[in-house]
């Protein structure tokens, strides 16, 4: 069937496409919508688009397809599988097909995902992945002469890293002047969470900044002198002095550095500042 979109106002010079019968009438229950400069056909009140392309009079039925998770949570770059439940019936596996929409639009699982119809898998996830995702299963058994519809809800969130950094020995290295010549190291703890390091162990997973009033931190370098040095142990990253003067004497500030993280985690974890810092005074 054809005919004319009423919504839309013809203006002067517009053509109405559709007044023309056969517009729109190369496939079943398409209608023809005017527009401006042009037409589109789509199905006509009451079809639907099916997997074939064609329109179709759907009818809405309930199945036991859903999503294993109402949401998924991915952290950036990792790969998991949105898993299908209840697609065990003969039926399914001989008559019907998967249409996704991702947020209104439609979404089809890229070929490296190696679309399933118990699922399909996410490589790689990133932000643009996220949304609102629709499957509408189409059941057209030849057998029954009827066609069926269901569909189910699944939502995609990102899982944002965070990190965070602490002084462990804060309180003994502040409360009172520490007595110049004893070796003493300042211990920063780093806690992530959905971010890995590449290698924990690295000392230069942090920076070590000196930072006196009035002047420019100053990035400090790891050293083979007697004066400091960087070193990893008990799980965290140390600024060893071994023979502290009063000259010493400043804010030490441990700050994360984004490149200890595996390449994949890095663009997430550059929108971090986290440091932590120590007052110490020596005499």
């Amino acid at each position: 069937s054809s005919g004319i979109n009423a919504e839309w106002p013809l203006r002067p010079g517009d053509k109405d496409e559709c007044k023309d019968p056969d517009v729109c009438s190369a496939k079943p229950h398409e209608q023809c919508y005017n527009n401006e400069g042009g037409y589109t056909c789509d199905c006509a009140d009451g079809f639907e688009r099916g997997p074939t392309g064609e329109c179709g009079n759907w009818e809405p039925v309930e199945c036991d397809v859903k999503a294993e998770k109402d949401v998924y949570l991915g952290v950036r770059g990792s790969s998991f599988r949105v898993k299908l439940t209840g697609a065990k019936k003969k039926e399914f596996r001989q008559y019907a097909e998967i249409m996704y929409t991702k947020d209104g639009e439609t979404w089809t699982p890229s070929e490296e995902d190696k679309e399933k119809f118990n699922g399909f898998r996410i490589v790689d996830y990133a932000p643009e992945d996220t949304g609102v995702y629709i499957g509408n299963i189409f059941i057209d058994n030849p057998k029954e002469d009827r066609k069926q519809k269901c569909t189910f809800t699944f939502e995609m969130k990102i899982n944002e890293g965070t990190i965070s950094l602490s002084i462990d020995n804060a309180a003994a290295l502040s409360v009172e002047p520490l007595k110049a010549g004893r070796g003493v190291a300042i211990q920063c703890r780093v806690d992530l969470t959905n971010l890995i390091f590449e290698d924990v162990k690295n000392p230069n997973n942090v920076k070590w900044y000196k930072i006196i009033p009035g002047e420019a931190p100053q990035l400090m370098t790891d050293t083979t002198e007697d004066s400091h040095n960087f070193n990893y142990a008990r799980q965290t990253y140390r600024l060893w002095f071994a023979n502290p003067q009063p000259s010493d004497s400043a804010t030490y500030r441990c700050e994360f550095s984004h490149e200890a993280l595996e390449e994949k985690d890095q663009a997430a974890g550059s929108e971090i500042n986290a440091f932590a810092e120590v007052n110490i005074q020596w005499n």
